[in-house]
């Protein structure tokens, strides 16, 4: 959902979505919850 969201933020130039999305994923990242999905910056 987050991968998702943070995309359409991106292409829609919403900063404060797309910083918001970015840290959730890095808290999931850091604290290796759902390992198996990857996203990538860009």
């Amino acid at each position: 959902m987050f991968i998702k969201m943070w995309k359409v933020a991106k292409e829609i130039g919403d900063k404060e979505t797309e910083k918001f999305c970015e840290d959730i994923l890095n808290t999931y990242e850091k604290h290796n919850i759902n390992d198996h999905i990857e996203w990538k910056k860009e």
